[in-house]
């Protein structure tokens, strides 16, 4: 690398495990407090990241609604035309929420 472009170069945070349950922890309690009604992707967007056209923080709150609906804690309905993806947790995350804590 020269010695131009390491002065240029930015060290790319890498989120940890750690970071990306919080998220998702963050997340998926935003959803259940309004539920029944739906958010879409976008709006979380908005909500979640400081600034929603960064790359790095549209991503992570994409992964933390990715993470969830593999794990079977949220729903993703694309619309007709796919512009718009609706999220809201499933009944398996509900039953959750509802158990006492310990």
């Amino acid at each position: 690398m020269s010695r131009a472009h390491s002065r240029h170069h930015q060290a790319i945070a890498v989120p940890t495990p750690e970071d990306d349950g919080q998220v998702q922890a963050l997340l998926l309690a935003v959803l259940l407090d309004r539920y029944p009604a739906p958010s879409t992707t976008e709006e979380l967007v908005l909500e979640f990241a400081d600034d929603p056209d960064d790359f790095g923080q549209r991503d992570e709150v994409m992964r933390a609604v990715r993470d969830l609906a593999k794990a079977g804690l949220l729903h993703r309905y694309p619309t007709v035309h796919g512009h718009r993806v609706f999220v809201f947790p499933t009944r398996a995350a509900m039953y959750y929420a509802e158990l006492p804590a310990i």
